[in-house]
């Protein structure tokens, strides 16, 4: 994730090489956390949500 386009996706989660292509899951992460993200990727997809409304 990256907001100067150098990452896969943006700040938004849109993929920067597509339109309308956004992603919500763990692809996001550079790493495996070591700890159960279920929070964060619900933080994440309510981010989303926010932001595509």
């Amino acid at each position: 994730m990256s907001g100067d386009g150098a990452g896969v996706v943006d700040t938004d989660l849109k993929f920067e090489a597509y339109d309308n292509l956004y992603a919500c899951d763990n692809s996001v992460f550079p790493t495996s956390p070591a700890a159960n993200p279920s929070l964060t990727l619900a933080a994440l997809a309510m981010r989303l949500a926010t932001r595509l409304a």
